[in-house]
């Protein structure tokens, strides 16, 4: 220490003039410290600093996107029910009468038939009868619901008056 307080008070030009044993004596007589494990403590701090945030702004990135992607969702899910709606309204449209009729007339050309168009179909009660189980297979046997005419004068009253509607 004595040497350093003697390099202190003394010029730089009597410091060059001191022989260079003296000066290498006086630069060994302070030890330099290292710093080296401080820095690099501090070093790692700061990695370990910068990675923590890299890692939250990654997690913050992906929690906007899938925001985004939920916002997308509920944009497509409201156009879908907007859509439902509209053909729910279609088809309770098209299911109505008067729509049909006037689809009919204006856009597929239909018209009611003319009186020359009508034909009438007569049926007889008693094949229907029998088609629908209803009546006995025997057309001779008599009306069992004890009507006034056999089953076979009635068969022709009904042909005649089938032909009179003509």
């Amino acid at each position: 220490m004595y040497a350093a307080e003697r390099i202190r008070e003394m010029d730089y030009d009597d410091y060059r003039q001191m022989p260079k044993r003296q000066q290498t004596a006086s630069k060994k007589a302070k030890p330099q410290k290292s710093y080296m494990p401080e820095t690099c403590a501090l070093l790692l701090c700061i990695v370990a600093f910068l990675g923590l945030n890299l890692f939250l702004i990654n997690r913050f990135a992906e929690i906007t996107a899938t925001k985004h992607q939920v916002t997308q969702l509920e944009k497509s899910l409201e156009q879908l029910q907007n859509q439902r709606e509209q053909l729910m309204v279609e088809i309770e449209q098209s299911s109505k009468l008067e729509w049909i009729e006037q689809e009919a007339v204006n856009r597929l050309g239909m018209r009611y038939p003319d009186k020359s168009q009508l034909i009438y179909i007569s049926v007889d009660p008693a094949s229907v009868a029998l088609l629908a189980g209803e009546i006995q297979e025997d057309p001779l046997a008599e009306n069992e619901d004890g009507g006034l005419l056999p089953y076979s004068i009635e068969k022709i009253f009904h042909k005649f008056a089938g032909i009179l509607r003509i």
